[in-house]
């Protein structure tokens, strides 16, 4: 059981009157959210709500765990959307290496529309048929066709492309179709 998860559900159970109506918002069955509840009553030794078949009455001790409860989930929220929005936007410069055809045909074309989604991103774009090294060269990517040279290196495959051979008539007729 995550603690904070009970916690949540506790708060909403209190605030809906109803299990099975938390369950179903936080997608669980509704046992769950009861085990989540007894989970916390046995944690601290008291009873935090009191059930009948018919009805259920927050306690005095679970009243006051409400309470500090919601403080400590609001404040939960908040820091969790303040790191969210500090870690969101790429700031600084980025230095991408990549080959001059393909960088022409597939990207130059997306780097103006990129940069103005990033506005504290400086994007670099390095155009060089070259194999960088990129830690010694100052590369933090590099985009390159074919099978990576390095291999200690993080790799990422972005697409496929089938390969032809092609010939002149007048070259096969000379020198033979491959096989």
């Amino acid at each position: 059981m995550d603690r904070l998860d009970a916690m949540r559900a506790f708060v909403r159970v209190v605030e809906l009157g109803s299990f099975s109506k938390v369950g179903v918002e936080l997608r669980v069955k509704q046992s769950t959210v009861s085990k989540w509840v007894a989970a916390l009553e046995e944690r601290f030794g008291v009873q935090l709500i009191e059930r009948t078949s018919r009805a259920q009455r927050v306690t005095e001790a679970g009243q006051v765990f409400y309470e500090r409860a919601r403080q400590i989930l609001a404040s939960y929220e908040d820091v969790e959307a303040q790191l969210m929005r500090s870690s969101v936007g790429l700031r600084g410069r980025l230095r991408v290496s990549v080959p001059v055809v393909f960088g022409q045909l597939f990207v130059a074309s997306h780097a103006a529309d990129f940069a103005a989604e990033l506005p504290e991103l400086e994007l670099a774009l390095i155009f060089d048929d070259r194999y960088v090294r990129l830690v010694d060269e100052g590369f933090d990517v590099a985009i390159r066709v074919g099978t990576p040279q390095d291999s200690s290196l993080l790799q990422r495959k972005l697409a496929s492309t089938p390969r032809f051979v092609v010939a002149a008539p007048s070259y096969l007729a000379r020198a033979g179709v491959p096989t």
